[in-house]
């Protein structure tokens, strides 16, 4: 008799959100309850994939808080801490079933906390699952599919797309494809195959940071670019905090009356300048700013917090450690790159 095939391992931890939701309305697509719905229950749909794995469920929904909005930093701590320990005790990939609303954290999270020798897979729906063009289960049988098949890193599986968490964003809610990749996506689903445009790469300049002995986060405050900004509500808003993500306009513009007070806060505490508008920030050409700032890259607020907070739990005190790590895709400009030449 030929050798019996070892089966994978995949691990599904079920953190809530709309996959596992039920309406009480097959036609209504909002106010209903995250949780509701089983992974067995899911798993049932799919039983030629079941039978290629051994798959192990955990429950992680937290009663009272399904929704990924009341995901806090100690919970995504806890998050990678679990999703290491799958991994070391043998898992051959992990499969994590999240909210959409706050997917794109947990993802980017994962990615800077985690090595990426295994297979992480973060899928949702836009849908519950009883509602007329509901997505979770193709959702559910692209991320079965690639977590058999394998592919290492953090990865977001969504509607028949594979994305890298970095360059990636929440557009709508309007359609079951509220996220797109800026970079576009690595794979597209094919007859429910994987079909990749080229060989999946790590990110340039990833960070990593072991997490795992970290206690709670540092605090640090997103401050959103809004009409009438004045030195009160900035102060009032940043008085307490260990660090500071300004969420500027355009390519991180600010308004310039408050460059004088923003610069003296930055002596103090590290000042991070970002955008919901996707491109490369740094710091030193944003209007109103300047280089006693810190230019978020590619990185917008959200993901610019979470970076912040790893650096100062990690042990990076000085605003000018800090700008080094956020800012090492140098050079910044043409006379810069000539003079390395």
């Amino acid at each position: 008799m030929g050798r019996q095939r070892k089966l994978r391992e995949i691990v599904i931890i079920d953190t809530g959100g709309t996959i596992t939701a039920i309406s009480s309305d097959p036609a209504a697509t909002a106010g209903y309850e995250c949780g509701e719905l089983s992974v067995k229950d899911m798993l049932k749909e799919h039983p030629r994939l079941t039978e290629k794995a051994q798959i192990k469920v955990i429950n992680l929904k937290r009663k009272g808080r399904e929704g990924s909005p009341d995901t806090t930093s100690s919970d995504r701590l806890n998050l990678t801490v679990e999703v290491q320990r799958q991994l070391n005790a043998g898992a051959d990939a992990v499969i994590m079933l999240h909210g959409t609303d706050t997917l794109l954290m947990t993802a980017f999270s994962l990615s800077i906390t985690i090595q990426p020798t295994r297979t992480i897979i973060l899928t949702g729906a836009t849908l519950p699952s009883n509602c007329h063009g509901a997505d979770g289960d193709k959702n559910m049988l692209c991320a079965l599919v690639l977590g058999l098949l394998g592919l290492a890193g953090v990865h977001i599986v969504f509607d028949f797309e594979i994305l890298q968490p970095l360059y990636t964003r929440k557009l709508t809610t309007a359609s079951s494809r509220p996220f797109y990749s800026f970079t576009g996506p690595i794979a597209t689903f094919k007859n429910s195959v994987p079909r990749f445009f080229n060989e999946p790469t790590r990110p340039v300049d990833l960070w990593y940071f072991d997490v795992t002995s970290l206690g709670a986060l540092p605090d640090v405050v997103i401050l959103p670019y809004q009409d009438d900004m004045d030195e009160g509500r900035f102060l009032s808003a940043t008085a307490n905090a260990k660090g500071v993500v300004l969420g500027g306009v355009g390519d991180g513009s600010w308004p310039k009356s408050l460059k004088k007070l923003i610069q003296a806060r930055s002596n103090n505490i590290p000042v991070v300048i970002s955008s919901d508008s996707f491109g490369f920030i740094v710091a030193e050409y944003c209007y109103g700013l300047g280089p006693f700032c810190i230019g978020s890259g590619y990185l917008d607020p959200s993901q610019s917090r979470l970076l912040l907070q790893y650096c100062l739990a990690a042990g990076y005190t000085t605003p000018a450690a800090i700008k080094d790590l956020f800012e090492r895709q140098t050079p910044t400009d043409l006379d810069a790159l000539l003079a390395k030449l």
